[in-house]
């Protein structure tokens, strides 16, 4: 009887938990889009609306950014899933938009719920396929941000003095000792930290980094659709905000954050704001409408029937066999 009502207890801390996180994200949402509007009435509402985008290739750049990421996780997930590359892509729709307008990590979640019931793969087994990936496409954000901000300073195309403090000699031994401390632990649990094999790390790391490589070539060059007068260094920067906005966890509606972010880094660096704060209102309300319209379109995949088909032990073999 005891357990019993403590089961209850836990169940319903558990449920006012989940009920406090989701009212936090809804905060936040609220708190981002309130500095957005106050930033449009800043500039002047009519002259954001006279410079919105009209170039096409402006919105064909979009639907080329906004199916990257599902494309790039289709070719990688076939190595490990023997499911039909028309589910896998729907599904990988279904995680980008959980991903982006629930909370971070919501995404694979739900994509190890649908594979659990779609493969022979244990919950566990699953878990750490997806896990893997996560830590791969983590770890090629990471090392393409310092390639870009090794870039950015070595050129002079930021100074890193104004955003980084000085620091003395004492706290730089001490990041330094921290860096070499996870490093030597993560070696050392590494059999309980990621479980891929060198080949398949070194594929799909390929796949993440040429799908990010893409990704925000072409970024750049949606922006610059826009605005051709303002050199590509200028549009890195923006692409070093990107990054780093897309990597912090478990926030929602990150496109929001970076077009508040975008609109301030503009004004900095004595960019023309209207048409800066036009184009990425625009992309933020497309990205707003297309996960709107996707969702429904997955929600009612999500209820179709399916037969498990046999997972796949061996990624490289099944690779091989594929059409």
């Amino acid at each position: 009887m005891k357990s019993f009502f403590h089961r209850i207890r836990e169940s319903a801390g558990r449920a006012e938990w989940q009920q406090l996180k989701k009212r936090l994200r809804q905060l936040v949402g609220i708190f981002i889009t309130g500095l957005i509007i106050y930033q449009l009435f800043r500039i002047g509402w009519g002259d954001v609306l006279q410079e919105l985008p009209t170039h096409p290739l402006f919105y064909l750049i979009f639907l080329l950014l906004f199916f990257s990421l599902p494309a790039a996780e289709l070719l990688i997930y076939r190595r490990f899933w023997k499911i039909q590359r028309r589910e896998l892509f729907k599904v990988f729709l279904a995680k980008r938009i959980y991903n982006e307008e629930v909370v971070g990590y919501s995404g694979e979640v739900y994509l190890v719920m649908w594979a659990k019931a779609r493969t022979s793969f244990s919950t566990k087994k699953l878990t750490k396929q997806v896990r893997d990936n996560n830590i791969l496409s983590a770890g090629c954000s990471y090392v393409m941000a310092l390639l870009l901000l090794i870039f950015l300073v070595s050129f002079e195309i930021i100074n890193p003095a104004v955003f980084i403090p000085a620091v003395d000699s004492l706290t730089v031994w001490l990041i330094t000792a921290a860096v070499i401390v996870l490093g030597v632990l993560g070696w050392k649990y590494r059999a309980g930290i990621y479980s891929l094999g060198k080949r398949t790390t070194a594929i799909v790391f390929s796949i993440y980094a040429g799908r990010f490589v893409l990704h925000h070539m072409f970024l750049v060059f949606q922006w610059m659709v826009v605005l051709p007068d303002i050199p590509v260094t200028t549009w890195l920067i923006f692409v070093g905000v990107i990054i780093v906005v897309n990597r912090l966890p478990f926030l929602p509606s990150k496109d929001l954050i970076f077009m508040w972010a975008g609109i301030e880094l503009s004004g900095l660096l004595n960019m023309a704001v209207a048409p800066v704060a036009g184009m990425l209102l625009v992309s933020s309300a497309m990205n707003k409408l297309m996960n709107a319209a996707l969702y429904f379109y997955v929600t009612g995949f999500a209820k179709e029937k399916f037969t498990p088909p046999a997972a796949v032990d061996n990624p490289g073999k099944q690779e091989s066999g594929q059409k």
